[in-house]
């Protein structure tokens, strides 16, 4: 029997309060979910409200057991700046 392993994906922007309401929501409907990792997607961190808002949610989520800060990356390799529309992607 395979065993389902849930995992939360989530992009961060300015506001952190997103991800850590999404947890909430999902851990208070009627077939709670708590995910077993959360991965949280970011573009690079030269805005300083986007340093504020992951350091917000390493405090926030300290007390989940997996925790990943994925970086995204540019076709190069280096963090992305913001992606405003779809043509930056």
């Amino acid at each position: 029997m395979m065993i389902q392993q849930q995992i939360l994906i989530a992009t961060l922007g300015t506001e952190p309060q997103v991800v850590t309401t999404t947890l909430d929501l999902l851990r208070c409907l009627p077939n709670p979910i708590s995910p077993a990792e959360i991965h949280i997607l970011f573009t690079a961190t030269s805005d300083p409200s986007l340093t504020q808002s992951l350091a917000a949610l390493r405090t926030e989520l300290s007390d989940q057991s997996v925790v990943r800060y994925i970086p995204i990356l540019d076709v190069n390799g280096k963090p992305a700046d913001n992606l405003d529309s779809r043509e930056e992607i």
